[in-house]
């Protein structure tokens, strides 16, 4: 699993790991601020250079979301374009950013990582 924070102290905000060869799961915990965001956008590069085209995006554990980091989340839709993503998240702060990011039409949501997980799983395989 890649970590992208750089705090001894504290767990990594954001973790990028991949499963199989298509598939990647980005997971946030914390406080989404336009940092965390911006390292969310980062993982998500650093996954489609890598060739995945199926993301769980895991903000499950997500505790708060301010403003500029739901601007930021809007540049997600271009950045996974072609791709197959499920979201995962059910702290009302989370699914009010997505909803306000306007990326809740295309990706499905589902209230846990494992939920959203299966469904990914579940359908066929895009085309690259």
């Amino acid at each position: 699993m890649a970590l992208l924070a750089r705090s001894h102290s504290a767990p990594a905000p954001v973790r990028r790991e991949g499963l199989g060869e298509h598939a990647c799961i980005v997971e946030v915990r914390g406080v989404l601020s336009w940092g965390t965001a911006a390292e969310l956008l980062e993982a998500v590069d650093a996954a489609r250079r890598e060739g995945r085209t199926e993301f769980v995006l895991d903000l499950s554990a997500v505790t708060g979301v301010d403003s500029l980091a739901t601007m930021t989340l809007r540049a997600l839709p271009e950045r996974l374009e072609l791709c197959d993503v499920v979201v995962a998240a059910e702290a009302q702060e989370a699914v009010v950013a997505i909803a306000q990011a306007a990326i809740h039409d295309d990706w499905p949501l589902r209230p846990t990582r494992a939920e959203a997980l299966a469904l990914l799983l579940s359908r066929p395989i895009l085309a690259g």
